[in-house]
């Protein structure tokens, strides 16, 4: 379920679905269903801005809160750590994936349409060494301004970078990823 302004009002009842996480804060109730923290389902709702192609060039940002590369484990509370990482990670990868596929596919049953050219800039949050499997739920002041501090470096230097990049040949759906400090045209 997608809340939107456009639509309806947004209620406090929204805002705490929103952040539902099963077994740490209870399910809300809204329209006669229960609805839980959307991100368990599309950690990366890349759909939601790009299902449908846009009419005009477009340059989106998408912002992986997770890693998905990390060190070996070595704890069981590190293992819990990665195995959260990999989870969120992998199905954010795939739905990039799917709709890249569905984008190419588009382009091949119409050539003659001309599809406007989509680029989908992926950051992915390295994150502290130090953050634990609990980390989801770490909102101190310290840990937030931490995260934002991260992210504004990476998306100064993946613009940085992106400057610098070639051009690729055009396509429907093209990914730039900003992984572990460098910027790449991704295949599809």
């Amino acid at each position: 379920m997608v809340f939107d302004t456009t639509r309806e009002a947004i209620s406090p009842d929204c805002l705490r679905a929103s952040a539902a996480m099963p077994v740490l804060f209870n399910p809300i109730e809204i329209g006669g269903r229960w609805l839980v923290d959307g991100g368990l389902s599309a950690n990366l709702p890349v759909r939601l801005a790009l299902g449908e192609p846009p009419k005009s060039d477009a340059f989106c940002i998408a912002l992986d809160l997770l890693p998905a590369n990390g060190d070996r484990p070595r704890s069981t509370g590190d293992a819990a750590r990665r195995a959260q990482d990999i989870v969120f990670t992998c199905e954010s990868r795939h739905a990039i994936q799917s709709l890249t596929r569905e984008y190419e596919l588009r382009q091949s049953l119409s050539p003659q349409a001309d599809l406007a050219s989509t680029i989908l800039l992926y950051l992915a949050y390295d994150g502290g060494r130090h953050e634990t499997a609990l980390k989801m739920l770490d909102f101190t002041t310290g840990s937030i301004r931490e995260r934002w501090a991260d992210g504004r470096a990476d998306m100064l230097q993946a613009l940085d970078q992106a400057a610098d990049l070639p051009v690729p040949v055009p396509r429907p759906l093209s990914t730039l990823a900003f992984e572990h400090g460098k910027l790449n045209w991704t295949a599809p």
